[in-house]
């Protein structure tokens, strides 16, 4: 599956954002960087959601019903997931509204606000800003983690910190800081590494029922 990492820097107004690729692999989650962007604050929520909506992204996948009845192919879209703060509230919740997904994890020091009213447009998670870089620590020292661009980004050295994090030693790596590339990649690997993925079997518009 893919997923989009995001984070956007308020002083600065710019945001960036990462494309991963995940595989599972002897039931452990590795990862591709694809791509990797810069752009306006102000363009973040729409390239969010044409990111979302991109037939490149979406795969398709079988699933399984607990009950006995058909299995079935169908499509998966990317996950979205944003390292989020309070100003990151109103974007959060357009594409909420308009039934786009999103996976929102905040810092502790930032109040996440009430969980979403609907299930199946994403959940907001307290977590620290240490606690998304020790997994991605973790996946970089499982060498878990790769870098391949689709095409060349050299917009920011961040990515090339990035690179030299995947090469360094675990003992270069416990001094890793948290520029807003590393968070965008972080935030989506810290998700899939620790919140259980549970989907959904739907056998009719109306009618859903809960598979793992």
């Amino acid at each position: 599956m893919f997923l989009l990492g995001v984070k956007v820097d308020h002083d600065s107004a710019a945001a960036f954002l990462v494309i991963l690729e995940k595989q599972l692999k002897n039931v452990r989650n590795f990862f591709v960087l694809r791509d990797a962007r810069h752009l306006p604050a102000a363009a973040c929520q729409e390239e969010m959601a044409a990111f979302y909506h991109d037939d490149i992204y979406t795969i398709r996948k079988r699933v399984f019903s607990q009950d006995r009845r058909p299995k079935k192919d169908v499509s998966a879209r990317p996950a979205l997931v944003m390292a989020a703060g309070e100003k990151d509230l109103p974007v959060i919740n357009t594409l909420r509204d308009k039934g786009i997904p999103v996976e929102a994890i905040f810092t502790e020091e930032c109040c996440p606000g009430p969980p979403p009213e609907r299930a199946g447009i994403g959940k907001n998670h307290a977590v620290s800003e240490q606690a998304m870089v020790e997994s991605l620590n973790q996946v970089l020292a499982q060498k878990r983690l790769d870098v391949k661009l689709e095409t060349p980004s050299p917009f920011t050295p961040q990515l090339s910190e990035l690179d030299r994090l995947l090469n360094a030693s675990p003992q270069d790596r416990s001094g890793i800081t948290a520029p807003p590339l590393l968070m965008a990649a972080a935030a989506p690997i810290w998700f899939k590494e620790n919140v259980r993925y549970a989907a959904v079997y739907r056998t009719s518009a109306t009618s859903v029922r809960k598979y793992k």
